[in-house]
C-alpha cells in the first residue's frame, strides 16, 4: 500500500518508502531547543544565541519555526535574525521584514524591546517571539538559528534570558529562551 485514497479517488494519506505516512496538515515531528544561559554579546555584528536542527522527511513539507526570547538591551537597538543553513549550503536569512525605502533599515525576525531612556530598565525583562512557515523543499538536515545584535550601538549588549542588572536578588529573574521547529506535512 503506498495512499490510502478518499472515496472520491483524492489521495487523502501516503505512505513513502521509508514507511513515513503523510497527511496534508499533520505534524510529523516536533524538535525543540531551550537556552537557559547567562548569555549577553556586544556589539553590531550579530552573533549565534540558539539554534535547533530538523530533517524533514518530505521535500514538499513546510517547516513552522517559532521562537521566543526574554532578554533586555543596554540601548534600545537590540534585533534578531532567523537563519537557515541547509546541510552542505549557505545560511541565509528568513522571515524578516522587508528593508523598504534606503539602506540603513535592518531587516529582523524580532526587535528586543528595551528603553534606556526610562528610569529603571535595568531592571525589566522583556519577552520578543515571532514564527514563520518555512518551505526549504529538502530532505537533507536543516540549522535554524536565532541571532542577536545591536546594529545601531557597538558598544551595546544584549542580554538573554536575565535583566541588565544580573545579581542575586528577588528582582533579577531568569528565564528561558526556546526555538522549536514543527514539521507540516502538505
Amino acid at each position: 500500500v503506498d495512499a490510502i485514497k478518499h472515496s472520491g479517488g483524492t489521495s487523502a494519506i501516503t505512505i513513502n518508502s521509508s514507511g513515513h505516512v503523510h497527511s496534508a496538515g499533520a505534524i510529523l515531528q516536533v524538535v525543540q531547543t531551550t537556552d537557559d544561559s547567562d548569555f549577553s554579546m556586544t556589539g553590531s555584528t550579530f552573533t549565534d544565541f540558539i539554534s535547533v536542527a530538523i530533517t524533514p522527511k518530505f521535500n514538499t513539507s513546510k517547516i513552522l519555526i517559532r521562537s521566543t526570547f526574554f532578554g533586555t538591551s543596554t540601548s534600545r537597538y537590540g534585533m534578531a535574525k532567523l537563519i537557515r543553513t541547509i546541510s552542505g549550503g549557505s545560511a541565509t536569512e528568513i522571515g524578516q521584514g522587508t528593508q523598504g525605502l534606503g539602506s540603513n533599515r535592518t531587516a529582523v525576525f524580532f526587535a528586543i524591546p528595551s528603553n534606556s531612556d526610562v528610569t529603571g530598565d535595568e531592571y525589566v525583562l522583556y519577552n520578543a517571539s515571532n514564527e514563520f512557515l518555512d518551505s526549504p523543499s529538502t530532505t537533507s538536515a536543516i540549522t535554524y538559528k536565532i541571532q542577536l545584535a545591536n546594529p545601531q550601538t557597538s558598544s551595546a549588549t544584549v542580554y538573554a534570558n536575565r535583566i541588565e542588572l544580573n545579581n542575586d536578588s528577588a528582582y533579577a529573574p531568569r528565564t528561558k529562551s526556546t526555538i522549536t521547529v514543527l514539521e507540516v506535512a502538505q
